[in-house]
């Protein structure tokens, strides 16, 4: 655990992060209360309200009284006020009769907090803290290094089925060159070969024909 908020993230946190100056969900100034699982700043009317949901929908701390880990910081650095505020406008939810909860407990909301949580782990643990722009960095770093996996897993595959249908030509290929030589040394004609495989179909066709005993024994 983090005792307390480091100072220099706490004015990050206030001064560099848009929309932190004002409480997320009613406005009023100075929060300082934080949802870590939004990585937003409430009131302490909002906070409380916040606790109502449960600790599994807004986990609640306080910016000066609580201890914080690690990556709980790092949550509050990548949120922010205002990008929640414009992630929940793009989905179209709005305040609806002074009431924001609702917002907190539909599947946009778990959609951002699930992701959050992810980007902060991947922050933490690519060591020193460079800022907001260094770890979106490392976040596109990480799914292009994604993309070239899955482009040389199908590359491979390309060429496992592209060296079975050569070597299946080759040995198309051989046997032709097989057949060539035989007929030019002599030891097969194609009229030698053609009656060979009528004798074998008419072989095939004796040993298919039904047998009937000519005597029969008591």
């Amino acid at each position: 655990l983090v005792q307390k908020f480091p100072p220099a993230c706490r004015e990050i946190l206030y001064h560099h992060i848009p929309g932190n100056l004002r409480c997320v969900d009613c406005g009023a100034l100075h929060p300082t209360w934080a949802s870590v699982t939004y990585g937003v700043l409430l009131c302490l009317q909002c906070s409380g309200r916040h606790r109502g949901l449960g600790v599994k929908t807004s986990f609640v701390r306080s910016v000066d009284m609580d201890s914080w880990t690690q990556t709980q910081v790092l949550a509050m650095l990548e949120g922010g006020n205002e990008q929640l505020n414009t992630f929940f406008h793009r989905h179209e939810m709005f305040q609806q009769d002074g009431d924001n909860l609702y917002r907190y407990q539909t599947k946009a909301a778990l959609f951002y907090r699930k992701n959050l949580a992810i980007h902060a782990d991947m922050v933490r643990d690519a060591g020193l803290y460079g800022g907001r722009g260094h770890s979106r960095r490392i976040r596109a770093g990480a799914g292009d290094g994604d993309k070239t996996e899955s482009k040389g897993k199908a590359t491979k595959v390309r060429r496992r089925t592209t060296g079975s249908a050569t070597d299946g030509n080759k040995d198309i290929n051989t046997a032709a060159i097989a057949r060539e030589r035989r007929f030019s040394d002599g030891s097969m004609s194609p009229s030698s070969s053609a009656s060979s495989a009528s004798h074998r179909k008419k072989g095939n066709k004796a040993s298919n024909r039904p047998t009937y005993r000519t005597s029969v024994s008591m």
